[in-house]
């Protein structure tokens, strides 16, 4: 059974990643932990990217989201995906342990310590074709495909839309209007 609290920060999380929080809703943001707020918009990446329909096994195949590493991550990702769907597919987060485990992943997320444990040395993912974030802003052009960077109390993600679209996903407009496309 899903918690009340799960719920309750999925919906105040979105409301405020789509912008459409009433005001003075932006304070309400601080209310809630860094992991969260991650979890949150990982969560969300499912609904706003589209990934093509061979990138499942079938129809009703899961949808993986892996967490490199971080335990708060991912233990605050597995409360808020418990239960849910997209697209008809049930969102599963599966455990990681070495750069070979993320092939099966639809949208992995690491932190900046973790970067060169699963990057190469020249900061790519060599081929992943997973949707890649970070936390790391220093990654927002180079290695992740978004970058999830704060801008006073708020977390805006930060896209290298080139790379999401070589990968062969699409960004619904609304997750555009709230992010901001890098610079490389």
């Amino acid at each position: 059974m899903k918690s009340v609290c799960s719920k309750t920060l999925r919906v105040a999380l979105m409301t405020l990643m789509l912008g459409v929080a009433p005001a003075g809703a932006g304070a309400a943001s601080a209310q809630f932990e860094q992991h969260e707020v991650v979890a949150v918009f990982l969560f969300n990446f499912s609904h706003f990217i589209t990934w093509p329909d061979s990138r499942f096994e079938a129809p009703s195949s899961p949808f993986r989201y892996c967490v490199v590493e971080s335990q708060t991550v991912a233990d605050a990702l597995a409360e808020v995906i418990e239960g849910e769907s997209s697209g008809g597919h049930p969102l599963q987060l599966v455990p990681v342990s070495g750069p070979e485990d993320l092939n099966s992943c639809h949208v992995v997320f690491w932190s900046e310590a973790d970067q060169e444990r699963f990057l190469g040395a020249d900061n790519t993912t060599n081929g992943l074709t997973a949707l890649t974030v970070t936390d790391s802003e220093d990654l927002q052009c180079e290695g992740a495909m978004i970058a999830l960077g704060s801008t006073g109390p708020r977390v805006r993600p930060i896209i290298n839309v080139a790379a999401v679209i070589a990968a062969g996903l699409q960004i619904n407009s609304k997750l555009m209007s709230i992010a901001q496309p890098c610079d490389g």
